[in-house]
């Protein structure tokens, strides 16, 4: 049995100090995540909102604090904002996640290491390149090797999705370093 998705929370939290801003911004970093990470055992995102969208990391983010892995912090102000950060008990589980998952959790820290360089894990520019790469993967055109900013802007649209073409090539650019589509 493979990474499961508490596993992927905590050593997604772990390697950014034991804290993240955001619930969309663990979202999507878990998305790039399976994508990387052949045996994680995630269930298949569904497109929403902010981009490709995990019921199972959602609940799972809300069972961890609960259980005092994660303490969770509501920012109120214009939007409703959540910070994560691990605990005591969550340190101690993303350490033996460590220890039972080398590899992954090599590859996990490498996706939010490049994450962080290219845009400090805000929400926003994550959320344009997990749109990207969902909509190149669900695309109607399979055939098609390279995709511009204008076609997945164009394309965003079949998923109700409205996408900048500058947000669009932000999102390409946050793909091309993480090694996820070729370059443009």
């Amino acid at each position: 049995m493979g990474l499961d998705v508490f596993d992927a929370i905590a050593l997604t939290i772990h390697v950014n100090d034991d804290e993240i801003v955001s619930k969309t911004s663990i979202q999507k970093l878990v998305y790039f995540h399976t994508i990387t990470i052949k045996d994680l055992d995630i269930s298949d995102y569904t497109h929403y909102f902010y981009g490709p969208f995990n019921r199972q990391v959602s609940i799972a983010l809300e069972d961890m604090s609960e259980f005092s892995y994660i303490d969770q912090n509501v920012v109120s102000g214009y939007y409703e904002t959540c910070s994560y950060k691990l605990t005591e008990n969550g340190i101690r589980y993303a350490k033996n996640a460590v220890n039972k998952y080398p590899d992954e959790f090599k590859r996990i820290s490498e996706t939010v290491k490049i994450c962080k360089e290219y845009c400090d894990l805000k929400q926003s520019p994550l959320s344009y390149a997990a749109k990207a790469h969902y909509i190149l993967s669900n695309s109607k055109d399979p055939h098609k090797e390279r995709f511009t900013p204008e076609d997945v802007k164009n394309i965003a649209k079949d998923f109700d999705w409205k996408i900048s073409k500058e947000d669009a090539l932000n999102g390409l650019k946050l793909l091309q370093r993480l090694n996820l589509v070729d370059s443009q």
